[in-house]
């Protein structure tokens, strides 16, 4: 008889094992899945944070092609209000050195003119 209590106490704690075991089974696969989820999720935002730095990159490519375009028209607008600038003086430049020109051609002229008619006086 005492061989069977000792059989019922050992049938008992194997029971409570086995409720045990199948409790901490339960959590571990629950641990699983919730792990598995959050995996999920951290691989799901590390693939949206790639992807929006290949996007961030791809604008910022673009935005130092269109400063460059922008640098170009600066350059070329500068050039452009330089020969603008001084085209008045060259203008000015060209009206004086043709104003002189024909002083200097009107009195050149007067002084032929002048020796013309003395030597012509002095002839008659």
């Amino acid at each position: 008889m005492a061989e069977h209590l000792g059989d019922g106490i050992m049938e008992e704690r194997i029971k409570n094992l086995e409720v045990k075991v199948e409790d901490v089974s339960k959590r571990v696969d629950s641990v699983e899945k919730h792990n598995s989820q959050e995996h999920s999720i951290f691989y799901d935002r590390l693939r949206d944070l790639g992807l929006s730095a290949q996007k961030n990159e791809l604008e910022n490519k673009n935005i130092m092609e269109k400063l460059d375009d922008m640098s170009e028209d600066v350059k070329a607008t500068r050039k452009d209000l330089e020969e603008l600038k001084n085209k008045p003086a060259k203008m000015v430049g060209k009206f004086s050195s043709s104003f002189i020109s024909s002083i200097g051609s009107a009195i050149g002229g007067g002084v032929i003119v002048v020796v013309a008619y003395s030597i012509i006086a002095g002839l008659t």
